[in-house]
């Protein structure tokens, strides 16, 4: 074989082998990630939800007004006793979109075969200018057995609260290592733990507005999660400026009316 043929095959090989590896390497790329419907579902009435209640939600393609919805995508969550405000996302196909066509989102909440709320009002979204985030709000099914009357607000003050969500995620601690909080009418004090170290502090009372100030904390060490958990439970005691309570449930919310901090009445100290 001569040298310049000899050159030619090797310059021929090289440029295969580069354009296989390029393809591997592009071949391997991530999927992008989920496209979501998100945001909340709350009803206005102050009623408690059973612990077996289960939100549904549908994005529907509503383009003819002369034949049914037909659903693109549903997600269902169990709120295993949480309540409203409740967060949701609902993953869809990008392909099955056309963005020639109208898209609605409804939500029910049920209990067993009981439907106990509904969403009675129209929510756009993906296309035509409409969002992928909307706060949807139920309306209440009359009549219903499974709805629990509504349940007597607890008491800011002298009530033991024990931390469930910081900044909109539950939190995963068993419930012994999650964060207390009792605000005491003498000397408005706070008390609690952060799950690791002992809280103290004044707070501020002026109808809904509540600030907390000086908030400290001993100084013992504890594993990471728990220390994670104390140092953002003592951030949003800091950002707190209003408080909301219904029933056995206290939100504390931040300027931009965000709740930084939901916390749950409970009998026990920890």
């Amino acid at each position: 074989m001569t040298t310049a043929l000899l050159r030619r095959c090797c310059i021929i090989a090289t440029l295969a082998l580069a354009g296989t590896i390029s393809f591997a390497q592009s071949s391997a790329q991530p999927e992008p990630a989920a496209h979501q419907v998100i945001g909340t579902v709350s009803y206005r009435q102050r009623i408690a939800l059973p612990p077996n209640a289960v939100v549904k939600l549908v994005i529907e393609d509503v383009s003819y007004a002369d034949a049914p919805a037909v659903s693109i995508a549903d997600e269902e969550i169990t709120t295993q006793g949480r309540q409203v405000p409740i967060a949701f996302g609902v993953p869809y196909d990008p392909a099955v979109i056309d963005p020639t066509h109208r898209y609605q989102i409804r939500a029910t909440i049920a209990a067993q075969d009981h439907l106990l709320f509904a969403s009675t009002a129209a929510y756009p979204v993906l296309t035509h200018g409409a969002p992928t985030h909307v706060d949807i709000r139920l309306d209440q099914v009359q009549g219903n057995p499974q709805i629990a009357p509504p349940e007597r607000d607890h008491a800011l003050t002298e009530t033991h609260w024990r931390l469930i969500e910081l900044n909109g995620k539950e939190v995963s601690l068993p419930k012994e290592q999650r964060a207390t909080l009792v605000l005491t009418e003498d000397g408005h004090r706070i008390q609690g733990s952060g799950g690791c170290n002992q809280l103290s502090g004044v707070y501020e009372l002026e109808g809904n507005t509540l600030r907390f100030r000086n908030v400290a904390s001993t100084m013992m060490s504890c594993p990471d999660p728990i220390m994670m958990e104390e140092q953002q439970f003592v951030t949003a005691l800091s950002a707190t400026e209003t408080y909301r309570i219904s029933g056995k449930t206290l939100e504390l919310l931040n300027g931009k009316d965000q709740v930084v901090a939901w916390l749950h009445a409970v009998t026990e100290k920890h």
